[in-house]
């Protein structure tokens, strides 16, 4: 008995120019762009209707260059949104490599974002919005070692991650959004890589996640504090195949009983989804796949209340014309 019809016109042009030398720098690129659009919707719930619309422009630059072992990296970004004014965020970065095969890198930015109409005007919506404003830092490395033979047997990587964001958009639980004066989330992840033949490869990854109303302390929805995914890859020939699993831990969700009535907020159960894929290239201009999604056909939800991906099998060709 309700209906949400939404609907974005935009264009944008990006110009990228590169260069062997610059300066003091080698391998330098820089990148240019500018975009437009326009939101619309038209909302009725039965009890109410809403039609509104919201503009935005936006345009960027980023740069890019080698200074000896370090590459820098840089970018700078202004946005304007109809009702929320115009906003600069930017990016800094640099990865240094003390040795061939081993790389250090940090960064660290500032974010925006503008509630969408949907978050603004849904159900017992709240025009009022404020919009999300952040700041982010990360460090990490990965590094390499001989090993069954090969120059990159074994990769390890971590990287560590925090972001403070001030007025984060969240779903209340009163049918709304809210923001959520300041919240914290940090994250830790480490991979492992074997390549023990050409044709085969294996990666697993570890996240622990930690994200918190940081006036509260209480949990932020649906982000789980673990984490894990594996993937095994083989390429022999005309033949490339991968299987994978991804493991989501419970995580804090608003509740929905199987009658569909609200629950209140408490803790989604943790998952995982099997998933495997084969692709025969015939020629450079043929390629045959199949794909198979949630190989056990376990019933999970991603969200609390939504049913994730059943079990399926895709068949497709791709096409390629020289």
């Amino acid at each position: 008995t309700s209906s949400y019809e939404g609907e974005r016109e935009f264009a944008d042009l990006s110009l990228q120019w590169r260069a062997l030398e610059f300066g003091a720098l080698s391998n330098v690129g820089i990148a240019v762009g500018v975009e437009t659009q326009t939101e619309s919707v038209d909302i009725d719930q039965g009890f109410a209707t809403v039609v509104a619309e919201q503009d935005h422009q936006g345009a960027f630059v980023t740069a890019q260059g080698d200074l000896s072992a370090i590459t820098l990296t840089a970018a700078v970004r202004v946005d304007e949104y109809e009702g929320f004014g115009e906003e600069a965020t930017w990016r800094l970065g640099a990865s240094f490599n003390p040795l061939e095969n081993t790389r250090i890198y940090a960064a660290l930015g500032t974010s925006f974002r503008a509630p969408t109409l949907y978050e603004r005007f849904i159900y017992f919506g709240d025009p009022n919005l404020d919009p999300e404003r952040g700041e982010a830092w990360e460090v990490g490395a990965d590094t390499r070692f001989d090993a069954f033979g090969r120059e990159d047997g074994v990769e390890l990587g971590v990287v560590y991650r925090q972001q403070d964001i001030e007025d984060l958009i969240d779903f209340d639980s009163f049918f709304t959004y809210v923001n959520i004066d300041a919240a914290r989330l940090e994250s830790a992840e480490a991979t492992l890589t074997l390549r023990p033949f050409a044709w085969l490869s294996g990666r697993i990854a570890y996240t622990h996640t930690q994200a918190e109303d940081a006036s509260t302390g209480a949990a932020l929805l649906r982000r789980p504090e673990q984490s894990w995914s594996a993937t095994l890859d083989s390429a022999n020939g005309p033949f490339n195949g991968q299987i994978g699993w991804r493991y989501v831990g419970e995580r804090a969700d608003q509740i929905y009983g199987d009658d569909g009535f609200w629950q209140g907020v408490g803790v989604a159960p943790s998952y995982e989804v099997f998933r495997a894929s084969l692709a025969w290239t015939a020629n450079e201009n043929v390629q045959l796949y199949v794909a198979a999604e949630n190989l056990t056909d376990v019933a999970y939800e991603p969200v609390n209340g939504f049913a994730g991906t059943p079990q399926a099998l895709t068949f497709g060709v791709r096409l390629r014309a020289n």
